[in-house]
């Protein structure tokens, strides 16, 4: 009986869900659908001939290898070649089976997000199901749901698999049962960790607070641990041979000889990490290739009792947690954001305080406050680019490592922080209160700048802390030069973040944790990113292009990248600001929104 509720609300849910991201068929579905299609076909293509080529045919390779005339891609084949055909099955699961534990994690973690911004609670009030069932119901629904996004990427690869390999149906069939029981129980049991901890966390200031530590004390390891690898790797940058028109063919080779050994020994200890035969992407490869192996099957169920039985210790520990979930709203968070708020607004001041307290009183903010400090991967960016400055012994290294700062890092910084936070800073988030904003008069411009105080204030304490970190651990203090173009890049990265909720707003998402999974939306994002990664930022950076190549000199290069080239973006932003302005400050109703 349990089961029957449980798959008439899982239907009934994802056709909400469904109907929700797409409420009619018009052109923009028509072009997605088509969008995705063609990615299936197109990952499927590649993945056959990589796959089939890789198991069956590596030693035809061998002619390209003659052709390309490397030593280093020779012996790669080689090896290759030397594996058995049940070894290169091996290896092609294993890629498999990390990818779809990866998947496995974050679909974990999104669904117990899921459930910590539920809305729907007065849904539940019909239904004769406890406060514990409840929640794994909704984890169960986001469970399903993320199974979509499999269908571009790991369902084409498995799909790629079994026509080159051809298994047994019983091989295929306990693979298969592998793959099903191995998603629902380790899924689970991330959700369960998580959404303990989770609710741990808003529930005790203390608790709160003991683990913003934490996480600043790991972010300040990845830093140094940044720091120390631009150290081992800053003389190799030095010697980098392409600062001229002219090249030492000889010099640049064996530059990149130097810094292959370099990658590899760190390579190295990773795939030792990586093919420990313990970890389950591992066992699960080896009884996917072979089921009667003994060893394998004894791993594998270890594993799946051992994440049974944590999950149940862990549901009946949350069982006792409060279900009204009384949070202790952590005040220095919201003292320190007012200070920001009540120094830099002048207009509107009373509505930017009140959405600053909402923002830090919000259960959304609390559950992922670690990311207002940015996350790991920027750190070590960060400790790697400010230990190159310190250790360069050339000017064309210098500015060419703080001029991709300048860009690139803190497109990425911006990028990370909005996402994190897309509940608060989208257009669109505030849903149907939309209704409420149009009826007092305001305008999508009025709340567009709103949001983007919003942004800015939220984001001045990161800002500042990543500035402080990179002038002391550089030890340049011409880098003070560098902040205003800082500044200028950030203001228009947080106005280029809005695009996707300006082109496929969507307020009437039923959780806001559907914010980034509109396919839509995610595809216009998608697409913008890409337009700023591989073409406007580029071109941003020709100048330093052509000073290292000796076409411009130093004072020409500085005149155009760190003034002209700021002023022109300061004058595209503010001219971009005076035409959404012109399109989106009039009165509008709640006819115009599909509210």
């Amino acid at each position: 009986m349990a089961a029957i509720s449980l798959l008439v609300w899982l239907k009934w849910r994802l056709k909400i869900r469904w109907r929700n991201e797409w409420s009619k068929i018009t052109i923009k579905f028509v072009l997605i659908l088509f969008l995705e299609l063609f990615k299936i076909c197109f990952n499927l293509t590649i993945y056959l001939a990589v796959i089939f080529i890789f198991i069956l045919h590596s030693d035809n390779l061998k002619e390209v290898v003659t052709f390309l005339n490397n030593e280093e891609i020779e012996n790669l084949i080689n090896g290759i070649s030397a594996l058995t055909v049940q070894e290169k099955t091996n290896v092609v699961w294993t890629i498999f089976f990390v990818q779809f534990c990866i998947f496995s994690i974050f679909s974990g973690i999104q669904a117990s997000k899921w459930e910590l911004n539920n809305g729907d609670d007065y849904l539940f009030q019909n239904v004769f199901w406890n406060n514990q069932d409840k929640k794994f119901i909704l984890f169960y629904e986001q469970m399903v749901w993320n199974i979509k996004r499999l269908f571009t990427s790991l369902i084409p690869f498995l799909i790629a698999i079994i026509l080159v390999t051809r298994p047994l149906f019983l091989q295929g069939l306990v693979t298969f049962v592998i793959i099903i029981v191995t998603y629902i129980v380790q899924t689970q049991l991330i959700a369960i960790i998580h959404n303990y901890l989770t609710i741990r966390k808003i529930r005790n200031e203390r608790y709160f607070n003991y683990l913003i530590i934490q996480s600043l004390i790991l972010k300040i390891a990845i830093l140094t641990m940044g720091y120390f690898f631009g150290k081992v790797v800053s003389p190799w940058i030095n010697t980098f041979p392409i600062l001229g028109r002219v090249i030492n063919q000889k010099a640049y080779e064996e530059w990149l000889f130097e810094g292959r050994r370099i990658l590899q020994q760190g390579l190295n200890y990773i795939f030792d990490v990586f093919l420990w035969k313990y970890w389950p992407h591992n066992f699960m490869s080896r009884l996917a290739v072979a089921s009667s192996e003994l060893i394998s099957w004894i791993y594998w169920s270890a594993w799946i009792i051992t994440s049974i039985f944590v999950l149940f210790l862990l549901a009946r520990m949350a069982e006792r947690q409060i279900s009204t979930r009384v949070i202790e709203k952590p005040t220095w968070l919201e003292k320190m954001f007012l200070v920001v708020a009540k120094g830099l607004v002048r207009l509107n001041k009373q509505i930017i305080i009140a959405r600053v307290k909402v923002f830090c009183r919000d259960s959304y903010t609390l559950q992922r406050a670690s990311g207002l400090f940015g996350g790991m991967l920027i750190w070590g960016l960060i400790g790697a680019c400010s230990s190159l400055v310190r250790y360069t012994e050339s000017d064309k290294v210098y500015y060419l490592v703080t001029t991709m700062v300048s860009y690139i890092i803190i497109f990425q910084l911006s990028a990370l922080l909005f996402d994190s936070f897309l509940g608060h800073f989208s257009l669109d988030s505030d849903g149907k209160k939309l209704s409420l904003y149009l009826s007092s008069g305001q305008t999508i411009w009025n709340l567009f700048i709103q949001k983007l105080q919003l942004f800015l204030i939220i984001s001045l304490p990161q800002f500042i802390l990543c500035e402080i970190v990179f002038i002391i651990l550089g030890g340049h203090v011409g880098y003070l030069m560098m902040i205003f173009v800082h500044i200028v890049n950030y203001l228009c990265f947080a106005v280029v973040h809005q695009i996707a909720s300006f082109i496929s707003p969507h307020y009437n998402f039923i959780n806001k944790e559907q914010l980034d999974e509109y396919t839509d939306r995610t595809t216009v994002n998608t697409i913008v990113r890409m337009c700023m990664l591989s073409f406007v930022i580029p071109c941003l950076l020709l100048p330093l292009a052509f000073y290292i190549a000796d076409y411009m000199d130093k004072t020409s290069f500085l005149i155009i990248q760190f003034v002209i080239s700021p002023i022109t973006i300061l004058a595209v932003l503010i001219g971009s600001l005076f035409y959404v302005k012109r399109k989106h400050n009039r009165r509008l109703y709640i006819d115009d929104f599909n509210l």
